[in-house]
């Protein structure tokens, strides 16, 4: 059995990429608004997503564009900026690059440069949009190489229980922020858009459900379905899989299994949008706790995201 503290690294290293990379499109689809120019952006939006609202309250910062941008992109003191994420990934890909393919670390230190070359945040918008399609291109390469080269063993399974955790609970965050819109624009057709644009999945929501938006539709896209690699089930079955090749696996794979099932008979489709709001501020609390049983279970001391 690989040790531990290796598989802690490796389960961080893959957290922090898919958090990188997340944020790197929720910022991205932010951009992309303010240039289609549908409706003007809330900069405010992305840093309540992100769960970092009470740091930048706490610095007296104001919601405009180059301040947020600064903030989520640049800020080496924001633990849930691109750069401290690909610094994080970095300095934990580092002590176990000896268990992944070469071009894996490779591309985690071409993620390094690119953040080195300048600050992104204060550059004009075109530019800051090549910027993140770079950063999401070269870490879709990354998860390539582990997808066709990393043997399914513990460390790739690690590997995708973190991206896959990771994943589920950005996509319940940009849902609930684009549900419980205060500015009105979550039950427009262009609200609906973003948010599909936020995760990537505008293109297979209109093959899956065809060409109207609403928000019933979106919500069981995102929600449920079970072929979408970011909706939360598809995430929620994902993790399963990896447990299920684990050792010593079955509590924390209890776990998984009961959230899973209990979501697929909540029918979040199905909810107004006060009870929808519940339920994901229940449903991100749920996958916190699976974290917590990942590390409880799996490694030597308790982990801090």
């Amino acid at each position: 059995m690989m040790l531990s503290r290796v598989g802690e690294q490796l389960y961080w290293m893959a957290r922090y990429l898919e958090r990188m990379d997340n944020t790197a499109r929720l910022i991205k689809a932010t951009t992309q608004q303010i240039l289609d120019a549908r409706h003007p952006a809330d900069w405010r939006a992305p840093v309540e997503i992100l769960g970092a609202a009470t740091l930048f309250d706490g610095r007296d910062l104001t919601a405009r564009e180059s301040t947020v941008m600064a903030f989520l992109i640049d800020d080496p003191c924001q633990p849930g900026s691109i750069r401290s994420s690909v610094r994080a990934a970095r300095e934990n890909a580092r002590t176990v690059r000896e268990l992944v393919p070469t071009d894996v670390w490779e591309g985690i230190n071409e993620l390094a440069a690119v953040m080195r070359d300048d600050v992104i945040a204060t550059s004009r918008r075109r530019r800051r949009l090549d910027f993140l399609r770079h950063l999401i291109a070269t870490n879709q390469r990354i998860n390539g190489i582990i997808e066709g080269s990393l043997s399914q063993g513990p460390p790739y399974h690690f590997i995708m229980l973190a991206r896959l955790l990771e994943r589920a609970d950005m996509t319940s965050r940009i849902l609930d922020k684009h549900t419980s819109d205060r500015h009105g624009h979550g039950g427009r057709a262009d609200g609906w858009m973003n948010t599909l644009h936020a995760l990537d999945g505008y293109l297979m929501y209109r093959q899956r459900m065809g060409a109207g938006l609403n928000p019933q539709s979106v919500v069981d896209f995102l929600m449920l379905d079970p072929a979408f690699p970011r909706s939360v089930r598809f995430c929620l079955r994902g993790m399963r899989g990896s447990l299920l090749t684990l050792p010593r696996s079955a509590p924390v794979l209890a776990e998984v299994q009961g959230l899973d099932h209990r979501h697929a008979e909540a029918e979040p489709h199905r909810l107004d949008p006060g009870e929808l709001h519940c339920y994901i501020d229940e449903l991100q609390t749920e996958l916190a706790d699976i974290h917590g049983h990942i590390a409880r279970h799996y490694f030597p001391e308790p982990l801090t995201c």
